[in-house]
């Protein structure tokens, strides 16, 4: 007896949700500390983290790659 799998379906036309990186992703990223990135957002260096609970905070994942890929590209963020 053959076993079917549901396979669901991709989502087109839906809402994609985006992603947050904490603090710790942005770290890993950046290679910086947590005192640089806070330095860093609070004077416009780094893209602006968004409140997403009462304490915690993070960063959308596209606005910092698109971050990342400026800096590659020899933009001057920094």
């Amino acid at each position: 007896m053959q076993s079917s799998q549901k396979q669901s379906a991709p989502l087109t036309g839906a809402l994609q949700l985006k992603r947050f990186l904490s603090i710790k992703e942005v770290q890993t990223i950046t290679g910086k500390s947590r005192a640089t990135i806070v330095r860093w957002t609070a004077n416009g260096h780094l893209p602006p983290s968004c409140a997403i609970g009462p304490n915690s905070v993070g960063w959308p994942e596209e606005a910092i790659a698109e971050w990342r890929e400026n800096l590659l590209k020899g933009g001057s963020n920094v």
